[in-house]
C-alpha cells in the first residue's frame, strides 16, 4: 500500500517540477515566479495526491493513474499554490511551509512597501491561476465544468471568510448563526477545493459520474481539516506571532467557541476602533486551553461521524478498493 502512495507521490512531484519549469520559462524566469515554482514544489500536494488515490481507487490500475490522472492532479497543484499566495494576504501571514510567504518576500526582498508586496503577490497568484486555467482547456467539457466550480466556489468562499467579520459586528449574530456562518467558510473556503473538488475530479477523469457520496464525504473531511488548523494555529495566538487564521479578528470555529466562552471578548472585537489596550485585552483574555479543550471533542466527534460515512452503503467503491484512499485520509488527521 505504501509502495503504491510512495509511487505515486514520486511521479506527482516530478511532475510538478517539469511543469513549474515551462510556467518560468512563459514569465521569463524572473526571480518572484522562481518563489511560486518553490511553493509549488513544496508541501504534502495533498490535493493532487487525492485526485489520484480517487482515481486508482475505481480502476486499480497504477500505470493508468500515473499516465492519465499525474497531468490533471499538477494542474490541481497549480491552483492550490495560487490560493495559498491569495489566502496568505488576507492572513497578513508572514510565514508558510518554513519558509517567508510570497507577499512577505516581495516587502523584504524587493524593498516594497505592504500595500505594493500585497498587490504583486496577488498579481502573481493571478498568473498561476491563468496558468492552471490555460492547462484545463485539453480536457473535456465535464472535467473543465467541474474545474471551474472548484475554483468558483473557493473564491466564493475567501470573499466569505473577508466579509464574515463585518457581518457579525453589523448583526450582532446569534452563537448558532454565527456557527452556520463559520461552517459554510469552511466548506467554500476549504472542503470544496481540498477534498471534495479533487476526489471529484479524479473520480470523473476514472469515469465515475456520481457525486453525491463524494460531496458529502469531502465536505465533512473540510469542516474537520479546518478545525484541526484552528487547534494547531493556536500557540500562534498564544505567543502573539500576528495574524493567524484564528486571530481574535476572525470568524472560525475557535472563535466561535471563545466568543461563547467569554462574552466579554465578543464585546471587545467587535469594537470598531480599537485601541492598543484593547488589542491587549483581546489576547490576554483570549480562553486558549477551553477553546483548545472544545475543538478536541468536536474534531472527534466530527470523525466518528465521517467513520460512518467511510462504511456507508453509499460509498461507490468497494471495501478493498477504497482502502488506500481511506489510510491516506486516515494519516491526514494522525
Amino acid at each position: 500500500m505504501d509502495k503504491i502512495v510512495n509511487e505515486l507521490q514520486k511521479s506527482l512531484r516530478e511532475a510538478v517540477k517539469q511543469e513549474n519549469q515551462l510556467f518560468a520559462q512563459k514569465y521569463a524566469e524572473n526571480r518572484s515566479v522562481q518563489w511560486f515554482c518553490d511553493l509549488n514544489e513544496g508541501g504534502k500536494q495533498l490535493r493532487g495526491m487525492l485526485l489520484l488515490l480517487t482515481y486508482y481507487a475505481n480502476t486499480q490500475d497504477l500505470e493508468a493513474t500515473k499516465r492519465r490522472a499525474v497531468p490533471l492532479a499538477v494542474l490541481v497543484e497549480f491552483l492550490e499554490t495560487s490560493l495559498l499566495i491569495q489566502d496568505d494576504i488576507i492572513d497578513m501571514s508572514y510565514r508558510r511551509r518554513d519558509t517567508a510567504t510570497i507577499h512577505e518576500k516581495f516587502r523584504t526582498e524587493s524593498d516594497m512597501g505592504r500595500l505594493d508586496a500585497g498587490v504583486s503577490a496577488h498579481l502573481l497568484g493571478m498568473c498561476g491561476i491563468s496558468y492552471a486555467l490555460s492547462l484545463i482547456q485539453s480536457y473535456d467539457g465535464a472535467i473543465q465544468e467541474a474545474f471551474y466550480e472548484m475554483l468558483q466556489d473557493t473564491i466564493h468562499g475567501e470573499a466569505l471568510d473577508m466579509l464574515a467579520p463585518q457581518q457579525d459586528i453589523e448583526k450582532g449574530l446569534s452563537s448558532d448563526q454565527r456557527e452556520e456562518l463559520i461552517s459554510g467558510i469552511a466548506i467554500w473556503k476549504t472542503a470544496i477545493y481540498s477534498f471534495e473538488g479533487p476526489m471529484y475530479l479524479g473520480y470523473l477523469l476514472s469515469g465515475g459520474t456520481s457525486r453525491d457520496w463524494l460531496q458529502r464525504i469531502g465536505r465533512e473531511l473540510g469542516q474537520m481539516f479546518q478545525m484541526q488548523n484552528d487547534l494547531k494555529a493556536l500557540e500562534d495566538v498564544r505567543s502573539k506571532t500576528g495574524m493567524t487564521d484564528i486571530s481574535p479578528y476572525r470568524l472560525t470555529a475557535a472563535n466561535a467557541v471563545a466568543f461563547q466562552l467569554e462574552e466579554q471578548l465578543k464585546t471587545l472585537v467587535r469594537q470598531r476602533d480599537k485601541s492598543e489596550a484593547v488589542h491587549v485585552r483581546i489576547w490576554e483574555q483570549y480562553p486558549y486551553d477551553e477553546v483548545e479543550k472544545e475543538l478536541r471533542n468536536r474534531i472527534a466527534e466530527q470523525w466518528e461521524f465521517i467513520s460512518k460515512l467511510f462504511n456507508s452503503a453509499h460509498n461507490p467503491f468497494g471495501n478493498r478498493e477504497f482502502d488506500l484512499l481511506k489510510k491516506y485520509i486516515e494519516a491526514l488527521f494522525e
